[in-house]
């Protein structure tokens, strides 16, 4: 593959914005580190001066504290998967929920690292807040997780892994 095909990028990418973003949000001693970037050096300022300057600088987090009131409270009830109300009423559209070990399990381990669907479900929207959009991959399991191995695309499909 040629390098310029990899080299490509979405024009939706930000990496710039989102890594001043991501400086602000965090603050403390990662954004000091960083600070030559948001404080740029005066005109015939002295290095020694300059470099004095960015020691001194303060920076109050406001970004990081607003945003994480507003997914402290999104989050202050536990998140329940749990099947509609009508779910078992023959006259609404739909079908039967699925077994409650699926979501019991579903939501224990949502992203297959052992962190909870709340925690996931945290994590993106947190980064939906600070970056506009946020992305959740979902696959299937893998070929070498379930017992035994298809020989058809039905099979395949039974067993969830397409």
């Amino acid at each position: 593959m040629k390098l310029r095909i990899l080299a490509q990028q979405n024009p939706e990418y930000r990496f710039r914005m989102w890594r001043e973003i991501d400086d602000f949000y965090q603050g403390g001693y990662d954004l000091q580190k960083r600070a030559h970037h948001y404080l740029p050096k005066l005109v015939n300022e002295k290095d020694e001066l300059y470099s004095e300057r960015i020691k001194l600088a303060s920076y109050i987090n406001y970004l990081g504290s607003i945003t994480d009131f507003f997914v402290a409270n999104l989050f202050s009830q536990e998140l329940v998967v749990q099947p509609a109300s009508d779910a078992k009423d023959k006259n609404t559209l739909g079908t039967e929920p699925f077994p409650d070990q699926f979501y019991e399990v579903f939501s224990a381990d949502a992203d297959r690292q052992g962190n909870s669907l709340a925690k996931v479900m945290r994590g993106c929207f947190l980064t939906a807040l600070l970056k506009k959009r946020a992305l959740i991959t979902i696959d299937f399991p893998s070929q070498a997780e379930v017992e035994t191995q298809p020989i058809n695309r039905a099979e395949e499909e039974a067993l969830g892994t397409s």
